[in-house]
């Protein structure tokens, strides 16, 4: 137990050092680069507002997890997918003008069902023990639920545009499972990463109105890259 216990506090410290390093370097190029004069308006955005977004991911990167057996272009066999999300909602608030802090909720669904064509061979019909002259399927899922906490750094806000960056690390919650065509589970499910959450982003809120814009983003994290996007709302 205190081995385990010792691995995991290893792993939320690594990532939080990783974080606050990413954020302290991105900062540091977004300085470089940031105008020398302040906007001359009255910002969009500043001390004590708060902010809600809603958004949906550009792909989703779960399918890379049940494609890493390879099983779907192996032997006669066929694959589909079916994908949900990610769906990503967050909240942040300003504590300075160009500095707030949040929490943030994601969740993203993949689906893969490979089946044999009847053909002698499938290895399906190998890894389920069934009659290679039948047709069976093999259904594997993986879902994701992240919660996170982030600071958000605005860069130079104005009437409209808002461009930050965001470094956020809270928690991965999986569930996996592979079933056979009876819906009985069997010994192939995929093995998921790490249950620390974390990501680094750069993105762009445009607002449309006072209290309505869009925005974009793309991230870094442990599932690699991701881009989303959706609407955001200021709520005071």
């Amino acid at each position: 137990m205190t081995n385990k216990f010792l691995k995991i506090a290893l792993i939320v410290l690594s990532t939080i050092l990783f974080t606050f390093n990413t954020q302290a370097q991105v900062r540091e190029v977004l300085e470089a680069i940031k105008p020398t004069k302040a906007f001359e308006g009255v910002p969009i955005l500043k001390k004590g507002n708060g902010v809600f977004q809603f958004g949906v991911g550009l792909g989703t990167n779960l399918v890379s997890l049940i494609n890493q057996t390879g099983l779907g272009s192996l032997l006669n066999t066929n694959s589909t997918n079916k994908n949900t999300g990610p769906f990503v909602v967050g909240y942040e608030y300003l504590v300075k003008d160009n500095l707030g802090i949040g929490i943030g909720f994601s969740y993203a669904e993949s689906n893969q069902t490979i089946s044999s064509n009847g053909t002698a061979g499938s290895i399906i019909d190998i890894i389920l023990g069934t009659p290679s002259t039948s047709t069976t399927s093999l259904k594997t899922r993986v879902k994701n639920t992240s919660i996170i906490a982030s600071t958000t750094y605005h860069l130079y806000t104005t009437d409209k545009l808002d461009p930050y960056t965001k470094v956020s690390i809270g928690f991965n919650i999986w569930k996996v499972s592979a079933k056979n065509q009876a819906g009985n589970d069997v010994n192939t499910a995929p093995t998921t990463p790490t249950p620390i959450a974390y990501n680094a982003v750069i993105g762009l809120r445009y607002f449309v109105t006072p209290k309505v814009g869009i925005f974009g983003e793309a991230s870094y994290s442990n599932l690699k890259f991701a881009a989303n996007a959706g609407l955001t709302f200021k709520i005071h």
